[in-house]
């Protein structure tokens, strides 16, 4: 069966034809029409429109179908396409004709466009410029550029405004052509004016200008007034003038006119025979005033003063301009002084002229006498003086003042006539007229230093002495005359033992001199010459009495047993003396070992010959007989090699014995032997700097009584020895104490008038006798605080000897961990309740402890009297306040008073220096003779720690050494446990004296400094131990660097700048009444930083930081007419002083302490800045 898809009206036509054949079969005929044909026109639209028909539509073969774009808002037709290709360009409408197949359509948009069109005026430009074509709802910025000086005024889009000013508009969204114009105006300025005091200005105020316009100024000046400066923006554009022009206005300005009182000129002269000051011009200002002061010459007087040709003064040597408005001319003219001369006659005569005349300056006036009968011209006087005997005339001459001329008459007189002789004078001296048998009395006035010897009358002695003399009954012409002559003092002089002194007594004129002679006995020598019981020298065996003498005097003289030939002595300019005081083992030349030499090069000794000795040289110097049991020996040395050795040795032989001769042992003891020091210390090789060796030896069993010998023995050389020298220089022996240490002047005690002695010499180096003045453990080279603290141990107990010449650091402690019971303890007293800013612990004139509280201006709060033996003052981080006491240790002064730090001593087991067991002392050990050990001399407290110093350290099999600690307290016995040693060992062969640290500080970031303080061999030393281990050394003791700062003392470092500050004990020679503040930075090194003078105080003993400010506060003292033996029951020598120094270093004050009235204190010893700090726990 056939099934087919039929159009139904192709059906209607299949079944109309449907025949059924004769044979019974079905015939259906078919006859089939063409269809139509069709085809699918499929359309679309791009962005931003629609179209219709949208999507497909069939269209009969040959059928048209048209389509109808809707754009979007802002958009037009752009293109239409056929199967791809564009067929139309715009249009809303299009229309697919004869359609002959299947087709696409699609249509495009576009936005639609405006012409924009822009314009500027002639005054600037825009951009863009002309048409610009842009898109529906685009924007379109413009900028104008206005010409120079001009701005934008308005913007107008389509002919009306739109905005005013600006350089830029912007068109927004735009829908429609516009158009955009743009116009400029002239840019317009403030131009602010004002007028200083003294005047005004115009125009004043702000006035607007336009670019590039001019403005002009004037200014009007007050009376007396003109313009001084025109400035312009604050700088100055124009001197003087009334008017002033701003110029081309290209910005706001600001114009201000100063004014100045008028400068008006004042010309000033003077006539002949005089001068004027002021001379010639002279300017001033406007109502000034001006002094002219006349100078006539000799002889004149001003005549007139004028102003402007116009007299205005008559005389006077002085003449004011006042309130001076105008120039002006000052002259004035001199005339001639004019005298009246009076002329008298006595009874019996006339004179001529008679009564009043009038002369000028420099001009002569004759009078003539005219006597009555027998009478005679007796005498002319000029204003009461006779001026000539006789003479009918008299001639006034070279008249410059008022004179009265009288002249007198007498029938008979006698002419008599006085002088004088030497030295002083006759009243009435000259000639004068008697009568007969008048009387005439004479005085005589010796000058200083003369007396009258005698009178005599016409050559004979009319009488011996007295200052009146009277002739009487005079009855011819005489001649008078007194004798002068100098007076005689009487000069006796006295010898103590050992020598005699020549002459006994001596007469000597006064204003004179006279030179007395001492003879020393045989090991004698002059100590000191007295002149009235005053020190006059010291040595030499003649003494010059100076002149002028003008009263008796009273000399004496003293001797000494002569301790030594030293080779201060023996200058080694002559060979002879070489020879003569020197046993060497020298061979015959040119072998010597020995030779004197004058090193080139060397700092300390430029000029002075030394003893060079090399191969194997031996030189035994002669020194004094002497029994003393004690001998220092001392020398200055210099190597030049590294591989010699010196021995020293003493020696009651003169003959060099060798080493292995039987008698060496008896008469031979070796003081040492020195080896090159290491390098660049004083003594090594290549260092050219001397060293000393100085020692003190017991002469144990050796006789001195026929010599003293000090021996030296170069050793370890070869035996052509080239090269290797050492130099000898200043080489003795000597008895500096003469075997009692403690008593000083010999009264065997030890009192306050021995401790006057040490601080009478305080600052001065402890050498020759002044070295006995050092303390028993402050052996330093200095006589300094440091020593007044020794004396005043040594005072505290009768148990220490006289001859108690050092406290040595170790001995035996019989097991005490404390001081022993029997030891004298001090207490010291509580601080004074009433603290200010300021704490100084010191000395009372009588040497008794003290201590004393000062504000900032020097002015005493209170005082306190404390026991002896305190030493310094220390503040805790709590602002507790300690006292470091040589007996007792370390105190609290407020709140309980107890002793933190006694003395004791602690077992270790690894000491630094040899890192051995030891035992540590802190303190003073044991009482009385027996005592030994280090007392602690300074102290830094933390918030944990106590830091002091010296503690001995006295190390198993090693030779005992002082160091600083680090002591934690705690309930044991001692109260305290060792934290750390502060040591740096020593090299091999070190020369330098160690074992003397004085003070410690901490700073605030936990570093530690120690102070090492002796004058030999360069051993001030300063350490700064830091918190991570390193350490630091500064040498202060080296006299050619930087750093050198002699007898360090006091040293204080700030908590708040990073600076360390030290003084020096040594006394300032250059400028005795002043001293110096060192100042060191402790940032990124040690290193020097500068140096503060302090005027008007000579010596420092501590100084304080004030934290709030960082102004420092120094205690000192300053020591005036210093007795040669000082008395306790006199007045002190020592007048307290107070300085400060601002924390710029900028202003430095000196405040005199010495105030009997409010408090005791004589001798400040330690300082502490009390007031700033917040103390607790204070009673």
């Amino acid at each position: 069966m056939l099934t087919t898809r039929i159009n139904p009206t192709i059906t209607r036509v299949l079944c109309a034809c449907i025949v059924l054949l004769a044979s019974g079969a079905l015939w259906v005929p078919v006859s089939v029409a063409n269809p139509p044909v069709e085809y699918t026109v499929t359309s679309s639209a791009g962005p931003n429109g629609a179209i219709s028909p949208d999507g497909d539509t069939v269209v009969a073969k040959g059928g048209d179908l048209s389509f109808t774009a809707t754009p979007n808002t802002g958009y037009k037709v752009d293109t239409w396409s056929v199967d791809g290709a564009e067929a139309q360009t715009g249009g809303t409408g299009f229309t697919l004709t004869d359609i002959q197949a299947d087709q696409t359509v699609d249509v495009t948009f576009k936005p639609l466009g405006f012409d924009i069109s822009s314009s500027a005026d002639t005054n600037g430009s825009i951009s863009p410029d002309g048409t610009t074509t842009v898109t529906y709802g685009s924007d379109l910025s413009f900028t104008a550029t206005p010409n120079t000086g001009y701005e934008v005024d308005k913007w107008s889009v389509d002919g009306s405004e739109a905005q005013t000013g600006g350089d830029s508009l912007s068109l927004t969204n735009i829908q429609a052509n516009h158009t955009v114009d743009v116009t400029f105006k002239l840019l317009k300025f403030e131009v602010s004016s004002s007028a200083g005091e003294n005047g005004a200005v115009s125009p004043d105020g702000t006035t607007t200008v336009t670019y590039g316009s001019d403005l002009g100024f004037s200014a009007t000046p007050a009376a007396g007034y003109e313009v001084d400066t025109w400035s312009v923006d604050g700088s100055e554009a124009q001197t003087g003038g009334d008017s002033f022009t701003l110029a081309d206005i290209q910005a706001n300005q600001s114009v201000d006119v100063t004014f100045k009182l008028l400068e008006l000129e004042i010309s000033s002269s003077a006539g002949s025979n005089g001068a004027i000051y002021p001379d010639g011009s002279k300017t001033v200002t406007y109502g000034d005033d001006q002094d002219f002061t006349a100078y006539p010459s000799m002889g004149y007087e001003v005549d007139k003063w004028s102003v402007d040709g116009s007299e205005a003064q008559t005389g006077g040597d002085s003449f004011s301009l006042t309130d001076i408005q105008a120039d002006h001319s000052v002259d004035v003219t001199f005339k001639l002084l004019e005298f009246d001369i009076s002329g008298t006659a006595g009874p019996n005569g006339a004179i001529s002229p008679d009564g009043d005349t009038t002369v000028t300056w420099g001009s002569d006036l004759e009078f003539t006498a005219a006597p009555e009968g027998e009478y005679l011209v007796r005498i002319w006087s000029v204003d009461g003086e006779q001026v000539q005997i006789g003479g009918d005339t008299y001639m006034l001459t070279g008249i410059s003042a008022d004179h009265s001329v009288d002249v007198s008459f007498s029938l008979l007189y006698y002419v008599v006539s006085s002088s004088s002789i030497g030295g002083g004078s006759i009243d009435p001296d000259g000639s004068l007229t008697a009568e007969p048998g008048d009387s005439l009395a004479y005085s005589a006035q010796p000058d200083p230093e003369y007396r009258i010897i005698k009178w005599s009358v016409d050559g004979s002695t009319a009488q011996w002495g007295g200052a009146v003399f009277t002739l009487d009954n005079i009855q011819d012409d005489h001649d008078v005359t007194v004798l002068f002559g100098q007076v005689d003092y009487v000069i006796t002089a006295t010898a103590g033992p050992g020598g005699s002194v020549s002459p006994k007594s001596v007469g000597v004129t006064s204003g004179g001199n006279y030179t007395f002679t001492a003879t020393p006995d045989t090991g004698y020598e002059v100590d000191t010459w007295f002149m009235d019981g005053g020190v006059a020298q010291t040595g030499g065996t003649t003494y010059e009495v100076s002149g002028p003498i003008y009263e008796d005097h009273a000399i004496h003289v003293t001797f000494k047993k002569k301790v030594c030939e030293s080779l201060g002595t023996y200058e080694f300019e002559a060979k002879g003396e070489f020879k003569d005081g020197i046993i060497t083992n020298n061979q015959p030349e040119p072998n010597e070992p020995l030779v004197i030499v004058k090193p080139v090069g060397l700092g300390d000794n430029p000029d002075n010959k030394v003893m060079a000795m090399s191969n194997l040289a031996r030189a035994k110097g002669t020194f004094a007989k002497t029994s003393a049991d004690e001998i220092q020996i001392c020398f200055k040395y210099l190597f030049t090699d590294p591989n010699v050795e010196l021995a020293v040795s003493i020696s009651d032989s003169p003959a060099l014995l060798a080493a292995d001769d039987p008698l060496r042992a008896e008469h031979y003891i070796e003081v040492g032997r020195l080896a090159p020091p290491p390098a660049d210390q004083a003594g090594s090789p290549g260092s050219d700097r001397f060293a000393v060796f100085q020692k003190v030896v017991w002469t144990e069993d050796l006789n001195f009584a026929d010599g003293l010998y000090v021996e030296l023995e170069l050793t370890k050389q070869t035996v052509n020895g080239a090269g290797s020298l050492v130099y000898i220089d200043n080489w003795s022996a000597s008895l500096d104490c003469n075997g009692v240490c403690l008593d000083i002047n010999g009264d065997n005690a030890v009192s306050s008038a021995d401790l006057l002695k040490v601080v009478g010499a305080y600052g001065s180096a402890a050498t020759g006798a002044t070295a006995c003045l050092e303390g028993a453990f402050t052996a330093d080279g200095y006589v300094d605080s440091y020593d007044v603290v020794a004396w005043d141990w040594a005072m505290n107990s009768d148990q220490r000897l006289l001859s108690y010449c050092g406290l040595p650091l170790t001995g035996e402690s019989g097991g005490v961990s404390l001081m022993s019971a029997g030891a004298p303890v001090a207490l010291a007293a509580n601080a004074p309740s009433d603290l200010s800013d300021i704490l100084i612990a010191g000395r009372t004139a009588e040497l008794k402890d003290s201590l004393c509280v000062f504000d900032s201006a020097g002015q005493a709060g209170g005082s306190s009297a404390s026991s002896r033996g305190n030493i310094r003052l220390a503040q805790g981080p709590d602002g507790g306040i300690y006292q470091l006491n040589s007996e007792t240790g370390l105190v609290r002064l407020d709140g309980t008073g107890e002793v933190v730090v006694p003395s004791g001593k602690l077992d270790i087991v690894g000491e630094p220096r040899y890192n051995s067991s030891a035992t540590v002392y802190v303190g003073i050990q044991n009482g009385g003779p027996d005592s030994f050990g280090r007392p602690v001399l300074d102290v830094a407290l933390d918030d944990e720690y106590v830091y002091v110093v010296p503690v001995v350290v006295s190390p198993d099999g090693g030779e005992a050494y002082t160091a600083a600690a680090k002591l934690r307290l705690s309930a044991g016995s001692p109260p305290y446990e060792l934290v750390e040693l502060y040591d740096v060992a020593p090299l091999p062969n070190d020369n330098q004296y160690r074992d003397n640290l004085r003070e410690i500080e901490i700073d605030g970031a936990g570093n530690v400094y120690v102070l090492n303080v002796h004058s030999l061999n360069e051993s001030d030393i300063l350490w700064k131990y830091a918190v991570d281990g390193t350490v630091e050394r500064l040498d202060l003791g080296r006299p050619d660097s930087g750093s050198y700062v002699p007898a360090p003392i006091a040293m204080c470092v700030s908590q708040t700048t990073g600076t360390l500050y030290l003084a020096s004990a040594a006394g300032n020679q250059a400028e005795p009444d002043s001293t110096v503040i060192y100042v060191f930075s402790t940032q990124g090194g040690l290193a020097p930083a500068g140096s503060v003078t302090i005027n008007g105080l000579q010596h420092v003993t501590g100084i304080t930081e004030d934290p709030a400010t960082g102004t420092l506060w120094i205690a000192g003292f300053n020591m005036y007419d210093i007795p040669q033996d000082p008395n306790p029951a006199e007045p002190a020598f020592c007048y307290p002083c107070l300085a400060s120094i601002s924390a710029a270093g900028d202003s430095v004050e000196v405040i005199p302490l010495l105030d009997p009235a409010s408090h005791d204190l004589a001798l400040p010893m330690s300082i502490l800045w009390t007031g700033i700090v917040e103390r607790t726990g204070v009673e």
